[in-house]
């Protein structure tokens, strides 16, 4: 079975060429590590100025102050209604992914962990989280070879931030216990993987 992973631009670049060995392991995963290491304030949103993309952090209560929302325009106040949009947008997934780690520590510690891991893809998703990424401008799609521990679901078992905690918990458990009949068509798998992962080639 052949084996992708799409590679977003971040601190790891170099590591990333034909012949490549990469050990995946502790603090690997800058994506999900992030949501570790962030306050509850936390607030992060984008801004693009000809043609360039600028990234703004602050706190949301400083945000939401009266007196500044009272004296914006319009066009401000549309602004900052995008930006707290973004914010329930990462705090939601940042509450599936806090409950899906406690869910896999608990009861399926052998598992790997979505906070270290790399993600891989098959032949039959590869096209459908090219297009879920929309492979922006920097991203590398390579065919690997993974030796180590592997596990595979589907985006779609994936738990909804916005449901009650309740329900996040109880489908996280259906993300780390994928039946067959889950996999068997599914086009959106996802292999999380820890180990020693070969960069055979670059495929775009």
């Amino acid at each position: 079975m052949k084996l992708y992973h799409i590679h977003k631009p971040n601190k790891y670049d170099d590591l990333y060429y034909e012949g490549s060995n990469i050990f995946i392991g502790n603090n690997y995963n800058t994506f999900t590590n992030d949501f570790f290491e962030r306050s509850a304030a936390y607030l992060k949103n984008t801004e693009e100025v000809n043609g360039t993309l600028y990234y703004h952090y602050g706190n949301i209560t400083e945000l939401l102050d009266n007196d500044k929302i009272a004296n914006m325009s319009a066009e401000e106040k549309l602004k900052t209604l995008d930006i707290i949009c973004n914010y329930v947008h990462n705090s939601q997934i940042d509450t599936r992914e806090m409950i899906l780690e406690q869910v896999r520590e608990a009861c399926f510690s052998h598992l790997p962990s979505r906070r270290y891991c790399a993600w891989l893809t098959d032949e039959e998703s590869v096209d459908t989280w090219m297009k879920y990424l929309r492979y922006r401008d920097g991203y590398q799609l390579f065919e690997v070879e993974a030796d180590g521990n592997i596990f595979v679901s589907t985006n779609k078992l994936l738990p909804n931030g916005y449901h009650k905690i309740r329900m996040i918990y109880e489908e996280s458990f259906g993300y780390w216990n994928p039946s067959e009949e889950d996999l068997k068509d599914a086009k959106d798998k996802e292999y999380l993987f820890e180990g020693n992962l070969r960069i055979l080639r670059r495929v775009k």
